[in-house]
């Protein structure tokens, strides 16, 4: 059973969240909105008390507003979080077999808000503001059982808004991401990551327990087979080398689609076959389930 989570704001309005569980087995928490802009969400703190009382795991969000002044949108999430307990520690989605590392609690910035900023104007702005909602995050919201990385907010995007609004960047990997794309089976990438932590599948669940909107956002962790896993091609052409870099050879190609399993990861490279030297760049790989 792949455990999801479902993700709510004031336009949920009031949700029994424990006929939500009941009804869900699956369902391990919630990722609730804290802040839009400056605009505090005013269902955040009855969402998150509920959910506490129940002792269920949930994760702030906070939509960020590229043209927004970036400080004073600091200042708002730190009027937000700062009357509420929640640290960064503990799970959203707890450690199994299928998922060893589990899902951290984390801080997520949803970047999904359309701006008339140029993209490297936006990009600049988006890496100030996850900068220092980290910084906020270690002074105020960790404790000696946050783990490593734990303060370090995660992204929500979609490969639309990030492409056009901040593009390829390389400080973008070192936050998780959270990747929007329902409907699809395999979700679209953004740039600059190969992988996602969550991906959120659909905007019409089915839970108990919601009344004002019966459709609700559900998102699933990507599951690793332990050791290897699969990845599609999301270049026109994929050059294969004998080697872990560009000094190496090509001795082969792929095409945009072809789906492959990657058997080892060297600094940036991905080993395509089980028995001979077939590396490829995996800036252009995208994990898929």
């Amino acid at each position: 059973m792949i455990p999801v989570v479902a993700d709510v704001s004031k336009f949920d309005r009031t949700i029994d969240w424990a006929a939500a569980f009941a009804g869900r087995p699956e369902l391990t928490g919630a990722i609730v909105r804290a802040l839009f802009g400056f605009e505090g969400d005013a269902f955040f703190d009855l969402n998150v008390r509920r959910l506490s009382d129940l002792g269920r795991s949930y994760s702030p969000y906070f939509t960020m507003v590229p043209h927004y002044d970036i400080d004073l949108q600091i200042e708002y999430l730190q009027a937000s979080l700062g009357a509420d307990n929640w640290k960064c520690e503990g799970y959203l989605i707890p450690p199994s077999p299928e998922l060893p590392n589990g899902v951290l609690n984390r801080l997520w910035v949803d970047c999904e808000v359309n701006s008339e900023l140029s993209q490297s104007s936006a990009a600049a702005r988006v890496k100030v503001l996850l900068d220092k909602a980290e910084a906020y995050l270690a002074d105020n919201h960790t404790t000696p059982n946050t783990l490593p990385g734990q303060a370090k907010p995660g992204v929500y995007t979609n490969q639309s808004w990030w492409g056009a609004y901040v593009g390829y960047r390389t400080w973008a990997k070192d936050h998780k991401l959270w990747v929007a794309n329902p409907g699809a089976v395999v979700p679209a990438m953004p740039v600059g990551w190969s992988e996602y932590e969550l991906f959120q599948y659909t905007w019409t669940g089915d839970l108990a327990g919601f009344v004002r909107r019966p459709k609700v956002d559900l998102s699933k962790p990507f599951v690793r087979i332990p050791g290897t896993y699969r990845a599609k091609v999301t270049a026109s052409t994929l050059n294969v080398r004998s080697g872990p870099s560009t000094s190496f050879p090509v001795v082969g190609s792929l095409t945009y689609g072809a789906l492959v399993t990657v058997y080892e990861e060297r600094t940036g490279w991905a080993k395509i076959s089980a028995t001979e030297e077939k590396w490829c760049s995996k800036m252009y790989l995208v994990v898929v389930p």
